[in-house]
């Protein structure tokens, strides 16, 4: 839970005296009461049911996000990775280059990733392919960045 900077380990039983060895001075810097207050939400069954909320919220961010790219951006783009997590990568069909579609998406108020940074050895001359993230984005905002980004990556 990143807000609380809170983690655990699950370790197997042939691992924990080691742990105890290793680690045993390694100090917890959350509070215990914020330790306790996560126990508690876990065990009476809140985590579970927020993840079954969260699923269904990203499932129809994500459909949205697909939907909006296929019918604005059209065959400009093709989606990759639909399916992948809480992103979407789109392989732009372009002469611009990755950094000024990131650049120009900005500028326009969308923000958006590159990924050639993520390569070691990038394709020579492949179309460039952007990553998006959907999961800080409100659900009412999809269809409106996406025809930001068909305005600044395609309109002259």
């Amino acid at each position: 839970m990143s807000s609380m900077r809170i983690s655990y380990l699950v370790l197997p039983e042939r691992l924990l005296d080691i742990y105890e060895k290793e680690y045993r001075i390694y100090e917890q810097p959350v509070p215990r009461l914020l330790q306790k207050s996560l126990e508690i939400f876990m065990q009476e069954g809140y985590w579970e049911k927020h993840l079954r909320k969260l699923r269904v919220s990203y499932k129809k961010k994500q459909e949205i996000l697909v939907n909006s790219a296929t019918e604005h951006l059209g065959e400009n783009v093709t989606v990759i990775g639909s399916d992948s997590g809480l992103h979407i990568l789109l392989k732009v069909n372009t002469k611009m280059k990755e950094q000024e579609l990131v650049e120009k998406a900005l500028k326009a108020g969308v923000k958006v990733n590159p990924t050639l940074v993520n390569w070691i050895n990038p394709p020579a001359n492949s179309l460039p392919i952007i990553f998006i993230g959907f999961a800080g984005i409100k659900i009412e905002d999809i269809p409106n960045a996406i025809k930001t980004l068909k305005e600044c990556w395609f309109q002259v």
